[in-house]
């Protein structure tokens, strides 16, 4: 495994709001070009934090660049202000007991779609809980992602090593997350 790239999210991106989408699922994140951006054109392992705090782990097996293919999902449904962002029936039937974020998605012909942007429950409840800062996310917001990308040669399973450390770290917004009681929130 080589050292780590670490990038803050501003580093990465910038956000636009997309004017024809409504609030909050209305903001677009672009990839700004880089020095090094060839490096994310590798298989890998990456960890994303929020203000320090690890918050979701995954990974990506080809070679495309894995800001396009999997970074900006996971700001765009973590925040849940992404204008991708797509929600299951159990995000559906969250959102009216998430108190900030159901007095802003006033959206109630919100039916289940895609597979691609799919938020989840874990990641609505990390949302609700920053949503004074999500609601009202800006570029400079930006600065309190922090990815961490770890190139991987060989044919090692990626699959098999982010799913050994999600179960170790247990980042808030992977479906491996298990709640203080030791449950795990239903997706």
């Amino acid at each position: 495994m080589d050292s780590p790239k670490i990038k803050k999210g501003d580093e990465l991106f910038r956000l636009q709001v997309n004017e024809n989408k409504q609030f909050p699922l209305n903001l677009e994140f672009s990839c700004l070009p880089i020095e090094d951006e060839i490096i994310f054109q590798n298989r890998g392992i990456f960890a994303l934090y929020y203000r320090e705090e690890l918050i979701y782990i995954g990974y990506s097996n080809n070679t495309d660049d894995v800001r396009t293919t999997r970074f900006v999902r996971q700001l765009q449904s973590i925040t849940f202000r992404g204008e991708c962002v797509q929600l299951n029936n159990a995000c559906i039937n969250i959102i009216p007991s998430l108190v900030n974020i159901s007095k802003d998605f006033k959206n109630n012909s919100v039916t289940p779609t895609g597979i691609d942007y799919v938020t989840s429950v874990n990641r609505l409840k990390f949302a609700e809980a920053h949503w004074n800062e999500f609601s009202h996310l800006e570029n400079g917001c930006l600065k309190f992602f922090k990815f961490e990308w770890f190139v991987i040669e060989g044919d090692e399973n990626l699959k098999d090593i982010a799913n050994k450390l999600k179960q170790k770290y247990q980042p808030r917004c992977n479906q491996e997350y298990r709640i203080p009681n030791g449950g795990l929130y239903q997706c």
